[in-house]
Order: C-alpha cells, then structure tokens, then sequence
C-alpha cells in the first residue's frame, strides 16, 4: 500500500471530505485533491501535516505493513540490479530503475524515491557482501 493510498484509505474510513482534512491539516482543499489523484506529490512537511491531521504515526500497524512491503521491495530491486552487474543506484532515476526491474511499486513512489533508493543501496551491500563471502 502506498502512502498516498494509506492517505485515501483513511481518510474515507474517518468519513473526512478533503475540505476537512485540508482544514485539520492546515493544507489547501487543491492541494490534497491533487495529491490524492495523483497529479502531483507531498513535500514531507505535508505529508507530516496530513498524516497527523489522520492519526497515522509510526505505530500504526497499517503504516508498518507499508513499511515492510517497502523493505521487502527494495531487497528484491537490489537483487535485481546486482544480478545485471550495477551497484550502485544513486544515479538512477525512477524511469532507468523501472526499466531495469519492471517494478510497479516504483511507479508508486512520489516524493520518497530518494528513500527507497537508499534502501536499495543497503540491500545491494548486503547482496554484495554474501557473494563476496562464497569466494
């Protein structure tokens, strides 16, 4: 589940208009609307106010499970990009990335790419440390 989903997914369960989460989150009624269609992404800062506004938190287990699936994601793009002979994925945008893993979670990312990059980058360590240890 992605944030923008989880965002979606919450804010309906707590019968909240955008008008009202936009309120709650100090936000413009357009920018969550755009945000949750899609058109365009959350600085972090509002994505904090949101996710507050929604009483999502690092607790959550809703949020825990994206944060798995994330992990889990990161681990298989590292594994892949290792096999392909990079190892290093810094410069890599998120269309070069998609192209080389045909993962549909890149798709999804918005404003956390940087992120699920860096993740990537601890799991092609790991890769790369195991095959270094067989030989």
């Amino acid at each position: 589940m992605t944030a923008r989903e989880l965002i979606i997914k919450t804010r309906k369960a707590k019968r909240l208009t955008q008008a009202v989460l936009a309120e709650k989150a100090g936000i413009t009624t357009p920018t969550v609307s755009r945000y949750e269609s899609g058109k365009s992404d959350l600085g972090v800062a509002n994505l904090e106010k949101i996710m507050d506004a929604l009483g999502i938190n690092f607790s959550n287990p809703e949020r825990e499970e994206y944060e798995k699936i994330r992990d889990g994601e990161a681990e298989r793009v590292a594994k892949i990009l290792v096999e392909k002979g990079l190892f290093c994925p810094c410069r890599l945008t998120k269309g070069d990335m998609f192209a080389l893993t045909g993962s549909a979670y890149i798709q999804q990312l918005d404003d956390t790419f940087d992120y699920f990059k860096s993740l990537v980058s601890f799991h092609m360590s790991k890769v790369k440390n195991k095959e270094y240890a067989i030989f």
